[in-house]
């Protein structure tokens, strides 16, 4: 007979309810309607704690994760696959199975999210924007900063093939000269091509966490 230690009990997600999941490292609730994807989505938020350690962020409490089965206009509000809703703590994106069903061509930078790792990654995105939110309290960064350190924990996480993949589509998309340049207005034109120059540029600084705080601090 193998007997659970409370070492092993903290290398998985401890379920509550069917259709619930603790991640037990994180504290992070995932649910899920269709019952999909919660052990992924478990896994995502394990990807986002790493980055965020290496970054100086700090993982967000009490934040809900729901996985919608059916695609919906509330699901996405405006945004690609979900978003975060800072009055809620809660993090409503689809899952994987009505992502790809939603998916359309995928474009030339394959951004398209037609594998795991992709749809993982827009976990950890929403998760950034959380981790940003419970600590700036009315001091929040701007939008475009948001987005900045959004995309760079979304790309940061991916695997080493996809990410070279996603970086090789942009060869001569270069990385932001100035942090002034770092703009919503860019961001609203196109969010692909900004969140490349983003990482990029994090890429270039070699104090990750100092930067960060700048980036964070009130100017």
């Amino acid at each position: 007979m193998a007997f659970i230690t409370p070492l092993m009990l903290g290398m998985w997600p401890a379920p509550i309810l069917a259709d619930q999941m603790l991640c037990t490292s994180s504290g992070i609730l995932i649910e899920s309607s269709s019952h999909e994807n919660i052990s992924e989505a478990c896994n995502a938020v394990k990807s986002a704690a790493d980055f965020f350690q290496t970054a100086g962020l700090s993982m967000p409490s009490n934040i809900l994760i729901r996985l919608e089965h059916e695609a919906s206009s509330q699901t996405t509000d405006g945004h690609e696959i979900g978003h975060y809703n800072a009055l809620l703590h809660t993090i409503v994106i689809n899952d994987f199975r009505t992502t790809t069903s939603q998916s359309k061509q995928p474009p030339p930078e394959l951004w398209a999210i037609d594998s795991l790792p992709y749809w993982q990654s827009y976990i950890v995105h929403e998760l950034a924007h959380a981790a940003i939110h419970a600590d700036c309290d009315q001091n929040c960064p701007s939008r475009a900063v948001d987005e900045y350190i959004a995309a760079v924990a979304q790309i940061s996480v991916l695997p080493a093939e996809y990410r070279s993949t996603l970086l090789n589509s942009y060869p001569n998309l270069k990385a932001w000269e100035n942090i002034n340049d770092v703009t919503e207005i860019y961001y609203a034109f196109d969010p692909h091509k900004f969140a490349i120059k983003s990482y990029k540029h994090y890429k270039q600084q070699t104090d990750h966490k100092a930067f960060i705080r700048f980036m964070l601090a009130p100017h």
